[in-house]
């Protein structure tokens, strides 16, 4: 039950220390960007986003399979 829970809170770690970093990404890309330039990044940013859950079941299935 122990590695359970600690494979939850590992977990849970992960997940919100990916979204803080996306954060400070898109702050820091912000900062550095022309308002016109932002607007290319946040559709390309979207579609990164977007197609991460993809990777990830690609991943997780060959894990499994192997």
């Amino acid at each position: 039950m122990a590695t359970t829970r600690k494979s939850v809170v590992y977990s849970a770690l992960a997940n919100f220390g990916s979204i803080a970093t996306s954060l400070v990404l898109v702050v820091v890309v912000a900062r550095w960007l022309f308002p016109e330039e932002i607007g290319a990044f946040a559709v390309a940013y979207a579609v990164i986003m977007l197609l991460e859950p993809l990777r990830q079941a690609q991943l997780i299935a060959y894990v499994i399979h192997a």
